[in-house]
């Protein structure tokens, strides 16, 4: 679970770099210095080890009908 849990720590933190500036900057009306700063906030309560964090993940599995 421990090895799972840093996998899921990786993705979260890239997850922060790829996605927030688009939706905070265009969306929001954020200017990119202070999405940069609450970027970095989001990245340090991920990497906080003293909190357990639980996320939902939604699997869609699917299968071509057979001919």
């Amino acid at each position: 679970m421990k090895e799972l849990g840093r996998y899921v720590e990786v993705m979260m933190t890239k997850a922060v770099d790829s996605y927030t500036p688009a939706l905070f900057t265009r969306v929001l009306g954020y200017s990119l210095a202070e999405t940069q700063v609450m970027m970095e906030q989001a990245k340090q309560e991920i990497a906080n080890r003293n909190m357990h964090k639980y996320i939902k993940y939604h699997f869609i599995c699917g299968q071509k009908p057979e001919v």
